[in-house]
């Protein structure tokens, strides 16, 4: 077994440099045996201290297993600890399956850099990084110095270092297949004869040509970290929030860039989860053509899908399941999906949206307006009147409130709906007071969401509230007849105490007297209460005239006024081309979502890279972005 230190101290980063070392720089013979040496070390130190271990773990857990289970006292506790060393086998496994990246392609690089702090220190770069083996992950920070070829010279954290070396390496399972300087540069520490022509000036991608030509060779898709141009890093390595379009014709590498930047913000970022990220592609046959790729750069997790299914999700997450009911094969008539995918059709449905709107709002002014100031006035009245009969007794809240039950998926309600119809009139009341003062409901998503509500609560009001009221005066009158009764019992009860007579219950007798009083005052005030929704009721009765603000209205939800923006926009578009308007098609997806997001609907945010076949646009926790 080879020395643990002997192997560190060859792959150790740091160098303490002599002339000899420089001179060596320039052999190439001696450089090709250092390589050997130092990939030999690499291999051997992976071996020992990663597989080697790994594999004794693996051998140990089986052993244990197959001792439990051949063991005659063989029982239920036994059997779970069984189930552990399953587990734990299948975890050493599939950490000794990842190491085998390394035996494919150890590194591909190599980059000597010198500063005044540090020292001199040989940094060896690979598509796989790992600490222990001294070898820099290509998305690491200090990887950033190898695709950038035209700087020589750079700071990072207050140091200042200068490039000695940049070289490109081939190694493949296990073996050193070649290497080619792409800058040398040792004029500081040996003299020009010593040199003799031997140093290398900047050579970009010694390995490039010959790489592109293997790769025509291949069908499936291959990853480009060894090859990456020092604009492509830049795109790749761009700030995370950074928005910008790649444009190329086709197999220009817009694909590998997409990929290769995502890689590179996720190994950056640990906030960034594969959970959070969607990669938009063209087809589901390419998913399965990037497949390879994506393990390489550690994907795997990561979803892809088609822009059709990413919108699809979008409506799912909105409430709006239409997954699985759009025919892709329907046709379509010429010059429908141009027309939807133009700007003319967002011009079109921006214009339906406000007109839908203003017809709504145009409906309802706000406060300062004479009537409205009288509607929010009189409801203001009622809501008062209330609060007395809520602070009632007992016997006189139960004839307007009914009694408190308990729900039973939890909570209280009461039997009456006169709690249900002041829920409805303080809705009213909010909304028309803010519908002309709260620059909120400009917006037109927050203002179909509360117009809703208020359309419900005053149509429930014009509705149900005389009836409400009625029911209420109808049974303080029977609880007043009660009483009476009662009070009649108990003055039948008397006593004589000397000379005098009295009545026995005189407490209880003075005590329904008072409530008749209470009774009698609860139903003034509730013929308040039902003279006061008059102007509610007038208010509905004009409102009712306008086409849109009922049918907007009766949306039950923002589902419902989803379906309704669809029929007076997309469908209306359908039937202007002769598209099928009784399913959903190829493009209806896209054209919901667009409508929801000029409402200003709030879709799902997520972490977005959308490939096009000429573009990418990368979007970052941002809304869908229509037109």
């Amino acid at each position: 077994m080879a020395d643990i230190n002997e192997l560190r101290k060859i792959i150790e980063p740091h160098r303490q440099p002599d002339r000899q070392f420089y001179l060596d720089l320039l052999d190439e013979d001696r450089q090709r045996q250092w390589e050997e040496l130092h990939l030999s070390a690499v291999l051997s130190m992976l071996k020992v201290m990663y597989v080697g271990k790994l594999t004794r773990a693996i051998k140990e857990a089986k052993e244990e297993r197959a001792s439990i289970i051949s063991a005659p006292d063989y029982n239920a506790e036994k059997y779970r600890r069984v189930l552990e060393l399953d587990a734990e086998i299948r975890t050493y496994e599939e950490k000794r399956q990842s190491y085998k990246c390394f035996f494919d392609e150890t590194y591909f690089a190599r980059m000597d850099l010198e500063d005044d702090e540090d020292g001199y220190n040989s940094y060896y770069i690979g598509k796989h990084g790992d600490e222990g083996l001294e070898i820099v992950d290509w998305r690491a920070p200090l990887a950033r110095r190898y695709y950038q070829k035209s700087k020589l010279s750079f700071s990072i954290n207050q140091f200042n270092y200068r490039l000695v070396l940049r070289r490109s390496l081939r190694t493949h399972n296990g073996r050193l297949e070649d290497f080619k300087n792409e800058y040398l540069s040792v004029g500081d520490n040996l003299t020009e004869k010593e040199i003799a022509g031997r140093d290398a000036s900047v050579v970009f991608d010694p390995f490039l040509k010959e790489i592109l030509q293997s790769r025509k060779e291949k069908d499936e898709i291959c990853d480009i970290i060894e090859t990456i141009q020092e604009k492509q890093y830049e795109i790749i390595t761009a700030p995370e929030r950074a928005e910008m379009a790649v444009q190329g014709v086709a197999g220009s590498g817009k694909t590998m860039i997409l990929l290769h930047r995502l890689s590179y913000l996720m190994y950056n970022n640990e906030e960034i989860k594969p959970s959070s990220v969607i990669v938009i592609t063209p087809s589901v046959s390419f998913n399965a053509f990037i497949d390879e790729l994506s393990k390489i750069l550690e994907l795997e997790r990561v979803k892809t899908m088609t822009l059709e299914d990413y919108f699809i999700l979008l409506l799912k997450s909105a409430g709006i399941n239409i997954e699985g009911r759009v025919d892709g094969f329907a046709p379509l008539p010429e010059g429908y999906l141009e027309y939807l995918y133009s700007e003319k059709f967002v011009i079109d449905a921006d214009k339906k949206l406000a007109r839908i709107y203003s017809s709504v709002r145009g409906m309802l002014p706000g406060s300062g307006d004479e009537f409205i100031d009288g509607v929010i006035s009189s409801l203001g009245g009622c809501i008062e009147a209330y609060e007395k009969l809520k602070n009632a007794s007992l016997r006189v809240r139960r004839c307007v409130l009914g009694e408190i039950k308990e729900k039973k998926d939890g909570g209280l309600f009461y039997t009456k709906q006169m709690r249900t119809l002041f829920n409805c009139v303080l809705d009213v009341r909010e909304f028309l007071s803010i519908n002309g003062s709260d620059k909120r409901m400009d917006d037109k998503f927050f203002f179909f969401r509360q117009f809703l509500s208020f359309y419900k609560s005053l149509r429930f009001i014009s509705l149900n509230a005389e009836k409400i009221c009625r029911t209420a005066q109808e049974d303080l009158a029977k609880l007043r007849e009660t009483v009476q009764k009662e009070i009649v019992d108990l003055r039948r009860y008397r006593q004589k105490i000397g000379d005098r007579t009295v009545l026995v219950y005189a407490e209880r007798i003075e005590k329904r007297e008072a409530l008749l009083k209470e009774t009698d005052a609860a139903v003034q005030i509730v013929e308040d209460i039902s003279y006061g929704f008059t102007r509610s009721a007038d208010l509905y009765a004009v409102l009712r005239g306008e086409s849109y603000f009922v049918r907007t209205g009766r949306c039950e939800s923002m589902v419902d006024l989803a379906r309704l923006l669809y029929r007076e926009t997309v469908k209306c578009a359908k039937k202007k081309f002769g598209a099928p308007v009784d399913k959903l098609v190829r493009g209806d997806a896209y054209a919901i979502c667009l409508v929801l997001a000029r409402m200003g609907y709030p879709l799902t945010r997520i972490r977005l890279f959308l490939w096009t076949r000429r573009r990418i646009y990368p979007f970052t926790n941002t809304k869908f972005c229509a037109g």
